[in-house]
């Protein structure tokens, strides 16, 4: 899960094969319903409304394949002119991390600028740090995203009693844990290449270390649910991963993948081509394609394209828009940007090091524009937010 640059949206659908299948692209799918980003924003305040269209998503009847995506577009964002600068105050205190207890051999990462990441293998590459440091960061926006969706963990509607669930690309476990706790009575699995998960979780969750780019050893229409949530730059065939969760879901599951764009946006002129925040998300958007492993997840609708291509059907897609700073006037959405600073001022070097120093950067092009981007952070005149 990538914290720095946050939005996201969703899509869900069914197939073309009758398997009622749903998918939710970035917040939630299944071989029926699928949930993906990418819609226009208009440019309207955002309120405090809990029925802001971005919150919530419906199931549309069945329809044909290419016909079958529902859009929900993202609440536009007014600036607080009294944005204060001392907020500190309203951060929200990050959850503990703890460590997996496993061999030492899952454990040996390789070392970048002082960073840790896990030990890749020819198919397995992922871009963020594995340390404390980044772990943190995907707490922190775990919780921000949990604001962002007003206080729900999805948004498929996978009713009461879903009974076999995976959590892809897992992270510190953090959306695992919750969902388990939420549901007792499911079986959920969490996977991920590192072993960063803490120990002490509910008894009807467990943690694998798996490669989720490689063939899945789970048999055909086995979960009610998957979820998949900020994997963009770590996945080389995006429609293979999804065709692999096509087969897995049950008829009547869902499939909910969230992510972000990496392309830096204001309303209001203050993001520029020369902005540090377009300079740094450029660079990793040529690092990421020069690797095989796209950024672009979300960007001109490519996940839903990869939704109706597998076969999901009544898609539907909910598109947020995310600030990086408390300059909205919604107290809402300024909670979300003020995570969402602490977020990127304590890790903005960690997101860009592993794929800059592969695609030639030097540390010190590395540091200049991190610094930037980091002054840019600190401006108050600077309205960024990310489209997911």
């Amino acid at each position: 899960m990538d914290s720095s640059f946050p939005s996201g949206s969703g899509l869900y659908g069914s197939d073309s094969d009758n398997r009622d299948i749903s998918a939710y692209m970035n917040t939630a799918a299944s071989p029926d319903a699928a949930y993906s980003p990418e819609v226009q924003s208009p440019q309207v305040p955002i309120s405090d409304d809990p029925e802001s269209p971005a919150s919530h998503a419906s199931r549309p009847s069945q329809s044909s394949l290419g016909s079958n995506t529902t859009s929900i577009a993202a609440d536009g964002l007014d600036v607080d002119p009294i944005y204060e600068n001392d907020y500190d105050s309203a951060f929200p205190t990050e959850p503990e991390i703890n460590r997996a207890s496993l061999t030492s051999s899952m454990l040996e990462y390789r070392q970048v600028h002082g960073r840790t990441y896990q030990n890749f293998t020819e198919s397995s590459e992922y871009w963020g740090p594995n340390d404390e440091q980044q772990n943190e960061g995907l707490n922190l926006t775990h919780n921000m995203l949990h604001v962002l969706m007003d206080g729900k963990l999805f948004n498929a509607p996978i009713g009461e009693n879903p009974e076999n669930v995976i959590d892809v690309g897992t992270g510190t476990g953090v959306w695992a844990i919750d969902f388990a706790d939420q549901f007792p009575q499911a079986n959920v699995i969490g996977t991920d290449l590192s072993p960063i998960q803490p120990t002490w979780v509910p008894p009807n969750l467990r943690f694998e270390l798996d490669d989720a780019q490689k063939p899945w050893a789970y048999p055909d229409n086995y979960f009610d649910f998957v979820h998949v949530r900020v994997l963009l730059g770590s996945i080389r065939d995006w429609p293979a991963l999804y065709r692999e969760i096509y087969r897995c879901l049950k008829p009547g599951g869902y499939f909910e993948h969230y992510d972000f764009s990496y392309v830096p946006k204001s309303d209001d002129g203050s993001i520029t081509e020369t902005s540090g925040w377009s300079e740094y998300s450029a660079a990793l958007l040529e690092a990421g394609e020069a690797m095989g492993q796209t950024f672009r997840v979300i960007d001109d609708s490519c996940n839903v394209r990869w939704f109706e291509e597998t076969g999901f059907e009544d898609i539907t897609e909910i598109r947020y828009k995310v600030p990086v700073g408390g300059w909205p006037t919604s107290s809402k959405y300024k909670m979300i940007g003020y995570i969402n600073y602490v977020v990127n001022d304590t890790d903005l070097d960690g997101y860009g090091a592993y794929f800059l120093t592969r695609n030639g950067w030097s540390q010190e092009r590395i540091n200049a524009v991190v610094d930037k981007c980091r002054n840019e952070l600190h401006d108050h005149t600077v309205h960024v937010y990310f489209d997911g």
